[in-house]
């Protein structure tokens, strides 16, 4: 098992055990922003899905700065999920445009 395969089964065992103290800890794996094809983009939905699982609405704003257009669509529809999860009302501004995404992933 490699340190990718590591990290990413520690996020998703964080989410199923409602680790809701280890927040920061999974918050921190979204600066590790690393290329699409390095496999850093599904880490990062599973970090965005377990901050959205815990509720973390703490870290919404920087769960949002995965809705840019330049962002693997997976992540962008983890962040959108995500922050509705939390109730980040304070992203709204943020969100409203993905109604008219070209993704339908995103507008759905």
């Amino acid at each position: 098992m490699n340190r990718h395969d590591v990290r990413l089964s520690a996020v998703m065992a964080l989410a199923a055990m409602d680790a809701r103290e280890q927040a920061d800890a999974v918050a921190s794996l979204l600066k590790d922003a690393g290329p699409v094809l390095s496999g850093q983009a599904e880490l990062r939905a599973a970090a965005v899905e377990t901050l959205g699982r815990l509720r973390a609405v703490q870290h919404a704003p920087a769960v949002a700065v995965f809705l840019r257009p330049d962002e693997w669509t997976g992540v962008r529809l983890s962040a959108v999920i995500a922050l509705g999860k939390m109730g980040a009302r304070d992203q709204a501004v943020a969100i409203a445009p993905l109604l008219k995404d070209g993704e339908p992933w995103i507008r759905a």
